[in-house]
């Protein structure tokens, strides 16, 4: 397992895709069986595998309260990195659909494996903001009908 080199031109490419919902190259820079442990009790809570699931199931079930079309804007900052993983802070601003704020931070810790891609996450954040702001209305997280866009 290794970090990147250039580990602040890797993470601002990961959190720019994240941002802009480039599903293409987030994927890319994770491992096909990257792992997704997420803290707390909400809907996107627990341990998912495989790039593309989290894609679908986390990240678009996450953000299916979105304004269409909107840019999350997010401002990271390394905290600390050794020879496998990086620890990051990060802030993301943005609205739902009913125009309520979700202005949350999060901690992930990003493990690397041996060709630099992301091949574990820990996730940690306010599940409760999230909760309130995000699946009060529908706790299981289903997006039902509703069109994803990031």
């Amino acid at each position: 397992m290794s970090t990147p080199t250039d580990i602040d031109a890797t993470l601002d490419k990961v959190y720019n895709a994240l941002s802009t919902a480039d599903v293409e190259t987030w994927i890319a820079m994770h491992t096909a069986d990257v792992t997704l442990n997420v803290a707390g009790y909400t809907a996107v809570s627990g341990r998912t595998l495989g790039a593309k699931n989290v894609w679908e199931k986390i990240i678009k079930i996450f953000s299916y309260r979105v304004n269409p079309g909107s840019k999350i804007d997010i401002n990271w900052k390394l905290m600390c990195v050794d020879d496998k993983r990086a620890v990051v802070i990060f802030e993301g601003d943005r609205k739902n659909v009913q125009g309520k704020e979700y202005n949350s931070r999060y901690c992930h810790i990003l493990e690397f494996d041996a060709d630099g891609l992301i091949q574990e996450i820990w996730g940690f954040f306010d599940t409760a903001l999230s909760y309130n702001v995000n699946f009060k209305d529908k706790p299981s997280g289903s997006a039902g009908n509703l069109i994803f866009s990031y």
